[in-house]
């Protein structure tokens, strides 16, 4: 069944914003699987080396938890988004988090959550219900955030 996307818009317009209770998905940035849940109290967290809940089999992966956005069905990607034009876009400079491929611009962009939900918010779209694996930018090598609520 469906698992209804988390909407975090309310908790944005009242202030200090906190996580669901049942927690958020982050997901490898390459496949649909949970690398670790957000739970309330993890509102600051940027990457998956602050996540203290995540396994240490993760270890490779403590790079920012990448922010993706998508169209707002949750699952056509933009990884990718050129601003000015509300259109997607096809260099490493259009990134919506910054590029894992490209340190010269300053990498990815440290983010959280409720950061990663604005910024997409800011271009007009939504933060993603899938993976967006192969999509570009260097998040299949991380993890990314999601809109869905966890598994456990």
């Amino acid at each position: 069944p469906a698992v209804p996307p988390i909407s975090p818009a309310g908790a944005l317009r009242w202030g200090r914003a906190r996580l669901p209770d049942k927690g958020v998905r982050v997901l490898f940035g390459d496949r649909e699987e949970q690398v670790f849940c957000l739970r309330p109290g993890d509102e600051e967290v940027t990457s998956v080396a602050l996540a203290y809940h995540a396994t240490t089999d993760l270890l490779p992966r403590i790079t920012p938890i990448a922010t993706q956005c998508c169209g707002f069905d949750g699952t056509s990607c933009a990884r990718r988004w050129k601003r000015a034009q509300r259109a997607p876009g096809s260099s490493d400079a259009d990134c919506v988090g910054g590029s894992a491929d490209d340190s010269a611009r300053g990498g990815v962009v440290e983010r959280t959550y409720f950061q990663a939900v604005g910024h997409c918010v800011s271009l007009g779209l939504a933060l993603c219900r899938v993976s967006c694996a192969g999509h570009g930018c260097g998040y299949d090598r991380l993890s990314v955030y999601t809109s869905l609520p966890c598994l456990e």
